[in-house]
């Protein structure tokens, strides 16, 4: 038989059973000579578990696993099952904190290049022709986002129309679309009260049968976390455990405290904002969050929305809301008390430039600049078991071009090992920008088939 990850039928015992009703077996990491990273942060990880309980697969939305950390992960053991299933289990990973980033939102810069290229080909008449032909290729993703992103920047009734259209159409049959992961896929609730509505109803319907699904959670709350900053809260709070969730509260902490009510389509930060810090209650409630009781990833993922909205808010008002400074500088006070290894000033920022009118240009790495390219090796026992799948890996690439830290997001266990030795040999010619080579996070899939 072969195991192909994506190819089962599984069965869900996410939030019905409690966690340790499943879990048999756990594993500290073991990081050798190594000294233990010092930051312990708690983290959701998703296991497809074979029907004998053990574990097949493992993935998380907050990030990739070091090598001892995926290695013990691939040590635990659940209860077996009649067939397989999914399982998640909150599971304390340690970080070097000055090498943590919390988990942030996907801007509409970072879909395809090929679905930004489409969009920007589109003129008005030829996005209603594409939603027609849609027709013949229902289940066309790129298309539909294509013309998500193209309708996003063009804001008169006929193209709204066909954005919330289209943004209906995904939830309903392919809720975790990547677009649905970006400010383009937001509608404003003052500019399109019913379509908001109406995709808000739908959001919450898709949370109700997947209540523990950070994917969900991701999307849903990408939609509401301006508009609707107590309905965020609502969703997430259950699982602020999770370092993504507080990721995710930090921001809608930060948008609520501004009093944020709308997005720029293209990369999120806001445009707009009062000339005093709103004093409502939800607003009062978010500051004092964030200067007296809020967790290290909150803190940073506030911090980080707090810098991008004074650049962004800079540049379209010309200036920020009084005291606005002030509660920045009082959140890096508190990310020092809460984590003594991490220093520097107070709130300092760039003003942003102004949204660009069109789609914004490709960024990252293509294949094109690989200049090295070790194919893996077929693991003995993966190729005995029939195992195949794909290991996402999560890299970054160095200013001479050589891989300098590698980790794991997703794929079958036993496969990783393998898929790490190969890419860590991968060399690329140098990345450049402005003419000056720099470092570059991306990601690297290693696809294992069995012929």
């Amino acid at each position: 038989m072969r195991f192909r990850l994506g190819a089962f039928t599984l069965l869900s015992l996410t939030g019905l059973l409690a966690q340790d009703s499943m879990l048999v077996k756990s594993v500290e990491p073991d990081y050798g000579k190594e000294p233990k990273p010092s930051l312990i942060l708690p983290i959701m990880v998703d296991f497809v578990v074979l029907s004998d309980g053990t574990p097949f697969s493992v993935s998380s939305l907050e990030g990739g696993f070091s090598l001892p950390v995926y290695r013990a992960l691939a040590q635990y053991r659940f209860r077996p099952a009649e067939k397989p299933y999914g399982f998640t289990v909150t599971v304390r990973i340690p970080y070097d904190p000055e090498k943590y980033h919390p988990p942030i939102r996907m801007s509409t810069a970072s879909l395809p290049p090929e679905i930004r290229a489409d969009s920007d080909s589109l003129n008005s008449d030829r996005a209603l022709e594409a939603e027609r032909k849609l027709k013949e290729n229902p289940d066309s993703a790129a298309k539909r986002s294509s013309l998500i992103v193209y309708a996003a920047s063009h804001s008169d009734p006929e193209m709204e129309a066909l954005r919330a259209r289209q943004i209906s159409w995904l939830i309903k049959n392919q809720p975790e679309a990547e677009v649905l992961r970006t400010p383009a896929a937001t509608i404003s609730k003052v500019v399109s009260p019913s379509a908001y509505a109406q995709i808000k109803t739908l959001w919450l319907a898709v949370l109700a049968k997947s209540p523990r699904r950070l994917r969900m959670m991701e999307v849903a709350t990408n939609f509401l976390r301006v508009s609707e900053p107590d309905e965020v809260q609502r969703i997430l709070i259950p699982y602020s455990r999770s370092v993504a969730v507080m990721a995710w509260l930090g921001e809608a902490y930060a948008y609520a405290a501004l009093g944020i009510s709308d997005l720029g389509w293209e990369g999120g930060p806001p445009t707009f904002a009062g000339e005093v810090l709103p004093p409502t209650q939800l607003a009062s409630a978010a500051r004092f969050t964030l200067t007296q009781e809020a967790e290290y990833p909150m803190l940073l993922s506030a911090f980080s929305t707090l810098q991008l909205s004074m650049g962004r808010l800079a540049a379209g008002q010309g200036k920020l809301p009084a005291k606005l400074e002030e509660f920045c500088t009082a959140v890096r006070v508190q990310i020092e008390k809460t984590n003594s290894k991490v220093s520097g000033d107070a709130c300092k920022f760039e003003p942003l430039p102004k949204s660009p009118e069109g789609p914004p240009q490709q960024t990252g790495v293509s294949k094109g600049h690989i200049t090295k390219q070790i194919p893996p090796k077929y693991p003995p026992e993966a190729k005995a078991r029939g195992v195949q799948g794909v290991v996402l890996l999560s890299v970054t690439i160095g200013k001479d071009g050589k891989i300098r830290e590698l980790n794991v997001v997703n794929g079958p266990l036993l496969l990783f090992e393998e898929a790490l030795r190969a890419v860590k040999q991968w060399e690329y010619k140098p990345y450049l920008l402005n003419g000056e080579p720099v470092e570059v996070l991306t990601e690297i899939e290693v696809n294992f088939a069995l012929k």
